[in-house]
């Protein structure tokens, strides 16, 4: 890193000494053309240029030696101005002092450059003040001065950031350059290294593939054994499945018909369940009617009932009467008796008394007789009363029964009803499901038909199978012998 930084300072200060010695030529000229302020100039520019030269002879490139041609490259510009006072081109000469600080990055270094700017800024402000003419053409006035000095001054910034910012890229440069030095070094045993390595494993390979050749054939034989035997396994299973598929398409096919029948026969079962709900609908309506007929008869078979027993107390009433009539009749039977008996004794007197006598008399066995007819009549009347209430209390219970059982025909007929509705309701899911069963019979027989063909393809693809391991087999021979010629090509190498 530091011999590249030295080398590059010691160039510097052969470059800039040459630079001074080719102003001193030009100080030559121009005492050619100035007279006695050119050859002075000259003269002191040989003298500042001796001090670097040494430097540059000795090969020096240390600090002092930066310092003396930094100085002097600093000076060079001053002695430019001198030589050209009085002309109007010595206002132009000012430029040089900055093309002097500029040369000095060569170097490398700070100092050289900020004792080269110190060295401008005194001379342009001691001779401002001593000698004026030396430094602008007619006096150039502090300010003037002060405006050079400070340019001066930020070149010199400008310049020695540049010139350590340089050594720091050099530096790193150097160290990247080492860095890569080392790697080269190291790439070259990692190389020769790897170049053992690989003598050592080709050797250790070819053992190797020997091995791995009659293992591979080994391999290869079991392997292609195996798969011809897989293609023929293959070929036997395609044909029972080319068969299981016919079979099953032929079974999908008849079962999509009895699907389809099914369905239709379903359908069928549904509508008549439909038309034997509406007529369990319609024998329901009767069968209201009838419960509905039976509570009426039960109310006029109870009414009857009433009647009847009614009727049998008025019987009883008329009876009590008929006898309270019978015993007014024996009563005037006996009164008409006792009548014609005083009659008789009265004589002719009681003649027509006895004629009465006789007709009450007949009058009351009239009245008795048609007592005991009316007595067996309302005998009779109670007998059939009796019978009648009995029947219809017979009736009633028998009516009473008929409700009953229309009410449990009722019950049951609506429940065949719901129980049809739900059979219907059932049918035609089935129906619908037959439908299902169709079309999915269809769309088995269609994977039957692919199976089928799949089977083909894939029993074409055995015989390929069978092929290719007879072409593995050839190739695996093929290979294994050229594997042994390079070995022993190898071997006799």
């Amino acid at each position: 890193m530091n011999d590249e930084i030295s080398s590059l300072r010691q160039r510097g200060i052969v470059w800039l000494t040459m630079a001074g010695w080719t102003v001193s030529g030009a100080f030559v000229l121009m005492a050619l053309f100035t007279g006695t302020y050119g050859w002075q100039a000259l003269i002191a520019s040989v003298a500042i240029n001796l001090p670097p030269s040494f430097v540059a002879l000795q090969k020096r490139h240390d600090a002092t030696a930066r310092l003396v041609v930094g100085l002097m490259i600093a000076a060079q510009p001053a002695l430019l101005l001198y030589a050209t006072r009085g002309i109007e081109w010595q206002i132009d000469m000012h430029m040089y002092f900055f093309v002097a600080l500029a040369s000095l990055t060569v170097l490398c270094d700070l100092r050289p450059i900020v004792a080269g700017a110190l060295l401008i800024a005194a001379h342009h402000l001691l001779l401002a003040l001593v000698a004026p003419s030396w430094v602008f053409a007619g006096g150039g006035g502090i300010p003037r001065v002060l405006i050079h000095a400070l340019a001066v001054v930020l070149q010199a910034g400008i310049l020695g950031t540049i010139a350590v910012s340089l050594t720091a890229t050099l530096r790193r440069s150097a160290s990247a350059r080492e860095e890569a030095q080392q790697a080269l070094e190291s790439t070259r045993a990692e190389r020769a290294l790897r170049e053992q390595l690989e003598h050592d494993l080709n050797e250790r390979r070819r053992t190797e593939l020997v091995e791995i050749g009659q293992a591979f054939e080994t391999s290869v034989s079991r392997v292609a054994t195996a798969l011809a035997d897989t293609a023929l396994t293959l070929d036997e299973t395609t044909g029972q499945l080319d068969t299981v598929a016919r079979d099953t398409g032929s079974g999908a096919a008849g079962a999509a018909q009895a699907a389809a029948a099914a369905s239709h026969a379903v359908a069928t079962v549904a509508d008549h369940i439909a038309s034997l709900s509406a007529s369990i609908g319609n024998i329901a309506v009767t069968v209201s009617q009838q419960d509905t007929l039976a509570s009426e008869a039960d109310g006029r078979s109870q009414s009857g009932g009433v009647s009847v027993a009614q009727l049998v107390g008025h019987s009883t009433d008329i009876a009590q009467a008929t006898r309270a009539i019978a015993e007014v009749a024996d009563h005037t039977n006996m009164l008409a008796l006792n009548a014609t008996i005083e009659a008789a004794a009265a004589g002719e007197s009681g003649r027509g008394f006895a004629v009465v006598a006789q007709e009450v008399k007949s009058l009351s066995r009239q009245a008795a007789q048609a007592t005991g007819e009316i007595e067996t009549l309302l005998t009779g009347l109670q007998a059939g009363s009796q019978d009648a209430a009995s029947s219809f209390s017979q009736i009633s219970r028998s009516v009473q029964e008929l409700a009953q059982a229309a009410s449990v025909i009722r019950r049951d007929v609506d429940g065949q009803r719901s129980l049809a509705a739900e059979i219907e309701v059932t049918a035609r899911q089935a129906a619908t499901e037959a439908d299902q069963i169709a079309s999915r019979s269809d769309g088995l027989a269609k994977s039957a038909r692919l199976a089928e063909q799949l089977s083909a393809d894939l029993k074409s693809a055995s015989a390929m199978l069978l092929d290719n391991v007879r072409e593995l087999d050839k190739s695996a021979g093929d290979f294994l012998a050229r594997l042994d010629r390079a070995c022993d090509s190898k071997r006799a190498a």
